[in-house]
């Protein structure tokens, strides 16, 4: 028979050892908090959607890191700017490309009428680009008219003439989203001298080749007058002088266009290496409400 003392030795020694047992079970539950999950990137893990993971960068579970996040299309955002952030995104990598490629156009960019509009016959690429191909480089955009609620911005995209766009806005639920896209003809109101002189000196480099064609294709291309044809083919004027270099520039600028009347002119910059520019002047003459080149003058 244990006597009071023995018992009381026994109750201390298993009041000691359940304290121990608590200690440890606290420290194990503290350990399991703090410690830190490394996740293989090869291993298939499955994580509830409910649960948020902070890994470097504070990734959203919700973001699919494969496809471009829109940038913020608010008040502040021109709407040119946002038509060109629109067709960055069209004509890059992501685009053509599947599904999923025009489901993020169509979440991102698109108004609910212009998707309804777009279910006709067309091809999709005819309703947003009025082409079926990429153009060749040049993507220029540039706004027309903003009120509170809508816009109109003019795009530009360089085939082997330009082929222009005007895309119709709407400001809606704090976002700009294109509402329509018109495709414009040649004697558009917008085809400025400007723009044609840009679409000229393509033509004569032969587009994305970078070379000068015979002046057959110039002429056939139908930027110049009768009269400064005819000057050319007399003999009056060397068709080799239309670039006023002999080079082929690395890069072309061009001025905006002076107007009078039904004249115009367009300076134009032919930038070469070790900072070379070579000016020229191109006269304008508006005749059946399209603008014509009637004279290329070579400044020095």
């Amino acid at each position: 028979m244990l006597d009071k003392k023995d018992n009381l030795i026994i109750f201390v020694l298993c009041l000691i050892v359940i304290s121990l047992g608590v200690l440890i079970m606290l420290k194990n539950s503290a350990d399991v908090g703090n410690e830190k999950i490394n996740i293989d990137k090869n291993s298939n893990v499955s994580i509830d959607k409910n649960v948020n993971i902070d890994i470097n960068n504070n990734v959203d579970q919700n973001t699919n890191i494969n496809e471009p996040v829109a940038t913020t299309t608010d008040k502040n955002q021109t709407p040119e700017n946002f038509v060109k952030e629109f067709y960055d995104y069209y004509f890059g990598p992501h685009y053509p490309g599947g599904i999923s490629g025009f489901e993020f156009i169509k979440n991102n960019y698109l108004s609910d009428s212009f998707l309804k509009k777009m279910e006709g016959d067309k091809p999709r690429s005819y309703y947003l680009t009025c082409a079926q191909e990429n153009p060749i480089s040049t993507r220029e955009y540039e706004n027309i008219i903003t009120t509170k609620n809508t816009s109109l911005v003019l795009a530009s995209h360089l085939y082997y003439r330009d082929k222009q766009i005007l895309v119709e806005l709407k400001f809606k639920n704090n976002q700009w989203k294109i509402d329509d896209i018109q495709c414009l003809p040649m004697q558009s109101e917008y085809r400025t001298p400007k723009n044609i002189a840009k679409e000229f000196y393509n033509c004569y480099l032969g587009g994305y080749q970078k070379k000068f064609i015979d002046f057959k294709y110039i002429k056939d291309s139908d930027f110049l007058t009768d009269s400064f044809l005819k000057k050319i083919e007399d003999g009056e004027y060397n068709p080799s002088l239309l670039l006023c270099s002999q080079e082929v520039p690395i890069s072309s600028k061009f001025d905006k266009a002076k107007i009078t009347g039904n004249t115009a002119s367009v300076l134009a910059h032919h930038l070469y290496s070790n900072d070379k520019q070579v000016l020229a002047e191109l006269k304008f003459k508006l005749k059946d409400g399209e603008w014509k080149i009637d004279d290329i003058q070579c400044l020095k």
